[in-house]
């Protein structure tokens, strides 16, 4: 039953994806190599990173992400607001947390994603608002930093 059961989850994970491709790989691949851009606390926004860098393959995560362009943003859109279901969410956090990425950690690279993308991100704003007025507090903050890290980049663009 256990076989079962960690086959099903595997599956659910690996199924295919409308997601846009760089180089040969996924948008969700080059996702899990960006450093998680947070909040460092209420009201006050500061860059922080989770993972040391290494900062050739940073670059390369980077340009891809840039060449995938505004083609990412329907699914950038849909990692920020995403939600692990229940059963899913339970079984991760008793059993596959360190093989399984969790909705919150992949909503983060998403946000960090935005702020690669700058101003070519502008077209996912009303998205972005509505999730920030939406019920799900996790993907209402980090909309909200998603339309920070946006409207910093846009200003220092000018």
């Amino acid at each position: 039953m256990m076989f079962g059961l960690t086959a099903a989850m595997t599956f659910y994970e690996v199924l295919p994806t409308n997601e846009p491709y760089s180089d040969g790989r996924p948008l969700g691949f080059w996702l899990r190599r960006l450093p998680l851009t947070l909040p460092a606390a209420a009201g006050d926004y500061v860059e922080r990173r989770i993972r040391p860098t290494n900062s050739d393959a940073d670059e390369k995560t980077y340009c891809a992400i840039r060449r995938i362009g505004t083609n990412a943003l329907p699914y950038l859109l849909n990692r920020i607001g995403a939600e692990d279901p229940g059963w899913i969410a339970a079984w991760k956090e008793a059993f596959f947390q360190r093989i399984l990425p969790d909705a919150d950690s992949v909503r983060w690279q998403a946000v960090t994603a935005v702020g690669i993308l700058g101003t070519n991100a502008s077209c996912m704003l009303r998205q972005l608002e509505a999730l920030r007025n939406g019920q799900n507090i996790s993907a209402a903050c980090a909309a909200s930093v998603a339309i920070l890290e946006f409207n910093l980049r846009s200003r220092d663009s000018n």
